[in-house]
C-alpha cells in the first residue's frame, strides 16, 4: 500500500466498493477505508506509533488493532487528523461496524 512516499504492508485492508479508485494494479495507492493491523511483540510499536501516523497523516478513516495474545481488538477512528480509540473488545464480542453494514466479526473465531 503507497501512501505519498510512504509504503506500508498491513495485515488486512479493506476497501468498499466506493473506494475501489485506490487499486491500481499492482498496489494501492492512496486510503483505504479500513487497515487492520496483527499485532506482535516485534511490531506492536510500530503498528501504535509510526504505521498510526502516517496512516492518520494520510487519511485513513479506521484503524484496528488486534492484539490477539491479549484476545482483544482497538479500534480507532481519525478525528482532527490523528486517531481517537473509540472503542476496544474482548473475549466473545461480535464486533460490527456501521461502515460494514451486515459484517460481524466474531472475537470468539478469531481467538480460536
Amino acid at each position: 500500500m503507497r501512501l505519498g512516499d510512504d509504503v506500508f504492508v498491513p495485515d488486512i485492508v479493506v476497501i468498499l466498493k466506493a473506494g475501489q479508485a485506490v487499486i491500481r494494479n499492482k498496489w494501492i495507492e492512496g486510503p483505504p477505508d479500513i487497515v487492520i493491523e496483527i499485532l506482535s511483540p516485534s511490531t506492536e510499536k510500530a503498528d501504535r506509533t509510526t504505521k498510526a501516523n502516517a496512516y492518520a497523516r494520510h487519511g485513513v478513516p479506521k484503524y484496528w488493532l488486534v492484539d490477539a495474545e491479549g484476545r482483544r481488538l482497538e479500534r480507532y477512528e481519525l478525528r482532527d487528523g490523528a486517531f481517537e480509540r473509540v472503542s476496544i473488545h474482548a473475549d466473545a464480542e461480535v464486533v460490527t461496524t456501521p461502515r460494514l453494514p451486515g459484517f460481524g466479526l466474531e472475537l470468539a473465531r478469531v481467538w480460536a
